[in-house]
């Protein structure tokens, strides 16, 4: 794990992998810098295998709770949403957008003073999702046509592949 300047925060030089099941790997960061929309402050994890194969993902650290009757707290702080609805629509492309599109649309949000997104109907690309991270954006994930019908079999397979795919994402605020 290495920060925003490259440096290691934790090391693990050699895993021994069991030959079944997943591998969990557990270490503590001292005193992490948070996530925030203000401050987007982002870790990498880098896992090189035998073989030449690697993974990397870019993640951040924060905690999120909602506390009744009183608000939204991140890293210990209140924070108030103010944002928009995104539809993944561009009228050149349709419903096919690039990582520059993502990229302009979270720009002129932030401009617009904006500090949060909410999805609109369906997940977003993964690339929106990087952009968020990265530039600092707070994000409502939804998961479209499911409103009523969460608790039945495909909803609960489908909310759990968007959260598996997304977990890493600490834009993402409420799923």
């Amino acid at each position: 794990v290495v920060d925003a300047a490259g440096r290691a925060v934790t090391d693990w030089r050699r895993i021994d992998l069991p030959s079944q099941g997943p591998v969990i790997l557990r270490d503590q960061v001292s005193k992490p810098l948070t996530w925030s929309a203000e401050t987007p402050r982002l870790y990498r994890l880098q896992v090189r295998f035998e073989g030449g194969h690697e993974l990397e993902t870019r993640f951040g650290f924060r905690t999120f709770e909602v506390r009744p009757r009183d608000g939204l707290y991140l890293n210990g702080r209140k924070i108030v949403l103010k944002g928009v609805n995104r539809h993944s629509f561009n009228p050149d492309t349709g419903r096919t957008l690039s990582r520059a599109n993502s990229i302009a649309d979270v720009r002129a949000m932030k401009e617009a003073n904006m500090n949060a997104v909410r999805m609109s109907h369906y997940p977003p690309d993964s690339h929106f999702l990087e952009t968020t991270d990265r530039l600092g954006l707070y994000v409502l994930n939804e998961l479209g046509g499911w409103q009523q019908a969460y608790d039945t079999p495909t909803g609960a397979r489908l909310i759990g592949q968007i959260v598996r795919r997304d977990v890493n994402h600490p834009s993402i605020l409420f799923w």
